[in-house]
């Protein structure tokens, strides 16, 4: 059993149904109405060796801590508001760089218009070496907006990615990513079927899109914007870049489905830094889950995204 499978199982259980909520598990965010305004929530747990290494900047982990969270949010096409934070640790690790973590979590949060308004703090068993952080993050649309849901793309829609894929973990840059905010609601407003954000990896996300909304895709090789770390990266593993592209992960890019009929209109009213591609289109179910190469050859994905529960390192 992976991971995605526990989180299926889990999310089978019978529970009571709140009134409020509208969609629990199974997205970026839950979403909760409240008085007509649709509210979001998320939440994310970093551990010392998986997320982040023991030596990285304090203050860059904190903003992480914060960060995937945030990218969760603009995921759905929302802003964030205010977050709670929770942080366990061994006792020896109870000391000024924890705090400087806790103050990097701060810090971003004052940048990010966010309040932290709440938290726990625990302690592990003696002997039991680490650090661990949970922060649970509340956002909220823009009135008369719907959230952006991985289970609405369609067949005949375009598939499109901002910024670049690949080389994340050996470039450090997931520890000093931009959230999408400011994309992310205007693509909720714009119109487009589905969206989330690359933390898994392009394989593995957009493969979360084709089983909730049951359709296929077809994405291109030389349509997947790379960067320079992924392409440095593949020289090393000799493994051809469109794999690292598909696969590293914590990229924490927006993944979007739209109707091919608005194409010329996202691009034309595309007024962002951040660079949009087009990379593939969805298509039927039966037509499964290909990529086509430079060369013309078409080879089944296959997730090879980040499992917690099936790792060989």
């Amino acid at each position: 059993m992976n991971e995605f499978e526990f989180i299926r199982r889990i999310a089978g259980i019978e529970q009571h149904k709140c009134p409020f909520v509208e969609y629990g598990i199974g997205d970026d965010c839950a979403v909760f109405d409240a008085g007509g305004t649709k509210f979001l929530i998320t939440t994310d747990t970093l551990v010392e060796e998986v997320h982040f290494d023991v030596d990285d900047d304090p203050a860059l982990i904190g903003r992480k801590i914060l960060a995937v969270s945030i990218s969760d949010v603009a995921a759905m096409g929302g802003k964030p508001l205010f977050a709670v934070v929770t942080s366990s640790m061994s006792p020896d690790r109870f000391n000024e760089k924890s705090e400087k973590i806790l103050r990097g979590i701060f810090n971003y949060a004052k940048k990010s218009e966010i309040q932290i308004i709440g938290g726990d703090t625990t302690g592990f068993k003696p002997g039991t070496d680490g650090m661990v952080f949970t922060l649970t993050l509340i956002g909220k649309m823009d009135d008369g907006v719907a959230p952006v849901m991985r289970n609405s793309a369609k067949i005949g829609d375009l598939i499109a990615v901002t910024g670049n894929l690949g080389g994340s973990l050996i470039s450090k840059r997931h520890l000093n990513f931009t959230p999408r905010v400011p994309e992310g609601t205007f693509l909720a407003k714009f119109g487009v079927s589905s969206m989330l954000d690359v933390s898994d990896g392009l394989s593995g996300d957009l493969g979360h899109i084709l089983e909730q909304s049951i359709v296929g895709a077809k994405i291109y090789e030389e349509k997947i914007p790379v960067s320079d770390a992924a392409i440095a990266h593949s020289r090393k593993t000799e493994q051809p870049v469109w794999v690292h592209a598909l696969n590293d992960g914590e990229d924490f890019e927006l993944l979007l489905t739209f109707p091919a009929s608005k194409r010329d209109d996202l691009v034309d009213s595309w007024d962002f830094a951040t660079e949009l591609s087009i990379i593939g289109e969805i298509v039927e179910q039966s037509e499964g889950y290909k990529i086509q190469l430079a060369n013309g050859q078409r080879i089944d994905v296959r997730a090879g995204s980040f499992d917690h529960f099936n790792r060989n390192t």
